[in-house]
């Protein structure tokens, strides 16, 4: 298929997001604050610090309110400037484990998902589906698109150096020769450019360049360097906990610094828009309980395991704690999977990807359109039906017409036995009416040895068929292109 682009449909979308971000509806009080089997955060007794919280919270509150309440005021305007001219996302920042788990893929399924920076869309990959990314950003897609092009054509050894070392010199050596050929025009000119900007890949972008800030500035700024120095050095969980303990103080200024200063500044660079901020505005202590989950949680293991603040705080992946992708024992496999053209990118929105597939694949049997989609499936296996739509925290973003007219033109194309709807959100329940006809289910997140890594969706959701809800949960399921 060829590359599609930005339909004048999708433009229109892109501005409707700028404009209209206000906060969907449905949202209810099933679930307030600590979402069901995560860690509260652990409070600290006012006599435990030189300078108590409350008289901290009181001046420094007092002298950042106007510029708070000025930058809220152009948050949207200056997060969508951003699109189309930087990558937002240089981790995807969902954990797949959750997915996995969830979907158990095999070769017979096509996932509809969100690109982001690609790493679940190739892990998805790994398992043999056949999946579909689909990215407002071109740039987006180009990382993607560099990324799969790199495993085409590196040695394993070469493309770890590259996306888990950050070895920009290997990378300018064989961007020219290697790369930039397997790219389209779009991602040829995006990296033309960019590879020469670009300094680590874990502090790339707008959301890598915040990390930066936050675990290379902050973090030591109000004493806890030490976590750093723990990563590097692969400490042990116990002597973790002790020196986490010993710091209570310290974190519980930090958490309220970011919490209440921080998080619009923070969620522009985040790609978080002033609509899915709003779903979690009512909770006081939203890092507070990130960092509990992430951080103290005694499941949580930031040495081998949790790849995601792993690689932020060291600056790098290690061979123990990195994504699958990124892992030798599948590269083979992701490869092969790749060569024989598994994965298509898409640059434009859901709707754009979905109106292309011709007469619909869901509906009862019978419904129109049925049997020449069967025809075109088979000459186009990028055509048949859906079985996962792997929607991420996107519909955040949207009021509820949005989200309603998404779910009706994915609908059509999902397939009537197997298609799974699964989302992620920062509220802690369905925060929009219309995802109620999908008769959402609250997916587990929390069994042992499945935890989430992440903590910073408090609940998703899947609707439409499949399993995968029982257990301790937050997470609800239900039931232009260009292959690579």
């Amino acid at each position: 298929m060829a590359r599609g682009r930005t339909s004048p449909k999708g433009v229109a979308e892109k501005q409707e997001f700028a404009t209209r971000m206000t906060p969907a509806s449905g949202q209810n009080a099933s679930v307030r604050g600590v979402p069901t089997g995560w860690l509260a955060p652990t409070k600290v007794e006012r006599g435990s610090l030189a300078v108590p919280i409350e008289v901290a919270a009181k001046v420094v509150s007092a002298l950042v309110a106007p510029f708070i309440w000025l930058f809220s005021y152009f948050h949207d305007m200056i997060m969508f400037k951003i699109i189309d001219n930087e990558f937002i996302y240089n981790v995807s920042w969902e954990d797949p484990r959750i997915d996995q788990h969830l979907f158990k893929l095999t070769r017979d399924d096509h996932v509809l998902t969100i690109a982001s920076a690609g790493d679940n869309a190739l892990d998805y990959v790994i398992d043999g589906a056949r999946v579909t990314a689909v990215d407002l950003n071109l740039c987006q897609i180009a990382l993607s698109e560099l990324k799969v092009a790199a495993i085409k054509s590196l040695p394993y050894d070469e493309f770890w150096r590259i996306f888990a070392e950050s070895d920009i010199a290997l990378l300018k050596a064989r961007y020219p020769s290697h790369l930039r050929p397997l790219l389209c025009r779009t991602s040829q000119t995006f990296w033309d450019g960019y590879q020469h900007k670009i300094r680590n890949f874990m502090y790339a972008g707008t959301s890598g360049w915040a990390a930066y800030w936050l675990f290379r500035w902050i973090f030591p700024a109000f004493g806890l360097g030490f976590i750093r120095t723990h990563i590097m050095e692969k400490g042990s969980k116990e002597e973790f906990a002790a020196l986490l303990e010993k710091h209570r103080g310290r974190i519980a200024l930090l958490t309220w610094f970011l919490d209440h200063v921080c998080i619009e500044a923070a969620s522009v660079l985040a790609g978080v828009p002033s609509s899915q901020l709003a779903l979690g505005k009512h909770r006081k202590d939203n890092f507070a309980i990130i960092f509990a989950n992430v951080f103290c949680a005694e499941h949580s293991d930031l040495v081998r395991d949790n790849y995601f603040f792993h690689g932020y705080l060291a600056g790098k992946y290690s061979k123990d704690c990195c994504p699958r992708y990124l892992r030798e024992e599948h590269f083979e496999a992701l490869r092969a999977n790749l060569d024989e053209g598994r994965l298509e990118l898409f640059n434009g929105t859901l709707e754009d990807r979905v109106a292309q597939c011709g007469g619909g694949g869901g509906g009862e049997s019978g419904s129109e359109g049925t049997g020449s989609d069967d025809d075109e499936a088979a000459s186009n296996p990028a055509s048949k039906p859906f079985t996962v739509a792997s929607l991420l925290d996107h519909m955040d973003w949207m009021p509820p017409r949005m989200v309603q007219n998404e779910i009706s033109a994915l609908m059509k194309h999902m397939d009537p036995v197997k298609g799974r709807v699964y989302w992620r959100s920062w509220s802690e329940n369905v925060h929009s009416a219309p995802l109620m006809w999908l008769a959402p289910r609250r997916v587990a997140d929390m069994n042992p040895g499945e935890e989430d890594r992440v903590c910073m969706y408090f609940v998703s959701s899947s609707g439409g068929g499949g399993g995968g809800t029982s257990g301790v949960g937050n997470k609800y399921a239900c039931g232009g292109s260009r292959r690579l």
